[in-house]
């Protein structure tokens, strides 16, 4: 149940269903799970700052139930970065966080993952 949840300042109407296809083959590639399995999240058109200045900036939240770890993490940032510098946002200028769930603690379809 990987989710990915983007927040930026760049304009929703910048990411089209194109940019959904491309960062999610990229990110189901990298974790070896079904495109299905995919819940993207994307903010556009935030007020948000970095390092005390305005302009282009995001913040990304990758969840998922295992597959977190130094070595995915890292393949999964590169795509992920990739895919956000060619809507103009750069890297120096993108938080990415990586957040291991819990089976007990995440549900989906009327159920808990670790039923």
């Amino acid at each position: 149940m990987p989710h990915l949840k983007i927040r930026t300042t760049q304009p929703a109407s910048d990411f089209d269903q194109e940019f959904f296809d491309q960062i999610t083959d990229a990110i189901a590639a990298v974790n070896n799970k079904p495109k299905s399995y995919f819940l993207i999240d994307l903010k556009g058109d935030q007020k948000m700052s970095f390092g005390g200045t305005m302009g282009k900036v995001a913040h990304v939240t990758f969840s998922s139930i295992g597959k977190i770890n130094a070595e995915m993490n890292a393949k999964c940032a590169t795509a992920i970065f990739k895919s956000l510098n060619a809507k103009g946002v750069p890297s120096d200028r993108i938080y990415i966080e990586f957040r291991d769930l819990s089976r007990e603690n995440t549900a989906w379809n009327n159920k808990l993952f670790s039923q």
